[in-house]
């Protein structure tokens, strides 16, 4: 959910992009997800899936700008990386925290957050605070700080092991140890539910939500679409990627009619991610194609650039809201969406796109580079 540049192919630069076709358009279905299951359509649209799909592209897009600056420097700036990602991920979230925290406190939300709810989501570890207190003592509407908390706890240790095992095997064998690590995470949630773990520990906790990040990483690691020796303009869908797209769908649909529980919270998150691995290889291989272009479109491309905000704010505008439109679920929410997205636009312009200026400034590399967010 934040900002990266990403350098592509010699090919795909040769068609004058200037950023990873369609991820912003898929960031925007992600946040349309999760807004209109929040705003009371969650009995019928699958807001957790957004929240997956945030997750997958998050690992897939740092770890492509990890290994392209591991190309071309022959190593990691992780000092450069953690201080961007720190300018990216929170001014942001501090205002929001700020100003949920505020309208708690005068009464315009209704809120018992105590000093450790507050601290778990300013230190980010919401995720693990809600397993084990409760909602009412975080700040009101940012209960969804518990998945930025995964994301906070991935980027502080994934680039250290990228560091340590790049310099003994490769991107693909790297790859393939994510994936048994991936399947080890799924035995680990079978186990913590056969022993009573609860549903909040399964959905929210690091430990076993981390993989859904780690599907993304492998995808970049062993089948990255903008490493290719094809030009995109001369793809042409062919019987083996028609396979691969209905099978991608069927694991997807599968895992949004299947309402047991013991699927939902130990094997949806991996049937998941490997039906995400093959859709997104397909959107960005063949993101000109007339089935994926629509992604690439400017309204979504201008969601998916203030997502994160959007992400952000979306609920605490919700409560406020609400509280003056009790009598109207419609009018609160079509009301909500409109605050919702204009607060996101400012806080893109005010905030995000000065401290994105900084950040470019502090890559030490000069090379051509290509725009993609997170």
């Amino acid at each position: 959910m934040s900002c990266w540049r990403v350098r592509l192919n010699n090919q795909v630069q040769n068609q004058n992009s200037n950023r990873i076709p369609m991820l912003d358009g898929i960031r925007a279905l992600a946040v349309i997800l999760v807004v209109a299951s929040h705003y009371g359509l969650g009995h019928i649209i699958p807001g957790g899936f957004g929240v997956t799909v945030f997750f997958f592209l998050s690992g897939y897009l740092i770890t492509t700008l990890l290994l392209d600056e591991h190309r071309e420097k022959g190593f990691l700036d992780l000092k450069g990386f953690y201080y961007r990602r720190a300018l990216r991920i929170l001014p942001p979230m501090y205002f929001a925290c700020i100003l949920g925290a505020t309208l708690a406190l005068t009464g315009v939300v209704d809120s018992e957050m105590t000093l450790g709810g507050v601290g778990s989501q300013l230190f980010h570890y919401t995720n693990y605070y809600l397993v084990f207190s409760s909602y009412i003592n975080v700040i009101p509407g940012l209960g969804l700080l518990w998945s930025l908390a995964v994301e906070e706890h991935f980027y502080l240790v994934f680039p250290m092991i990228l560091v340590v095992s790049l310099k003994y095997l490769s991107f693909k064998k790297v790859g393939i140890i994510l994936f048994i690590f991936c399947a080890f995470i799924l035995t680990w949630r079978y186990y913590l539910d056969l022993t009573g773990a609860s549903n909040t520990r399964l959905y929210m906790a690091t430990d076993t939500r981390i993989d859904s990040i780690l599907f993304g990483c492998i995808l970049a690691l062993t089948w990255n679409p903008i490493n290719t020796n094809k030009s995109f303009v001369e793809l042409r869908f062919h019987y083996g990627t028609i396979v691969v797209g209905i099978f991608s769908l069927v694991l997807l649909l599968y895992c949004f009619i299947n309402r047991d529980e013991t699927f939902r919270y130990v094997y949806r998150f991996s049937i998941q991610g490997v039906g995400l691995f093959f859709l997104f290889w397909l959107c960005i291989r063949y993101h000109s194609s007339v089935i994926f272009s629509w992604l690439d479109s400017k309204p979504l491309r201008y969601l998916g650039k203030i997502s994160f905000s959007i992400y952000l704010l979306h609920y605490l505008v919700y409560l406020v809201i609400n509280d003056f439109f009790m009598s109207s679920h419609l009018l609160t929410s079509v009301l909500s969406v409109i605050i919702t997205v204009f607060l996101a636009d400012l806080i893109y312009r005010f905030i995000e796109k000065p401290l994105g200026k900084i950040r470019r400034q502090l890559k030490v590399s000069k090379s051509k580079i290509v725009r993609g967010r997170v």
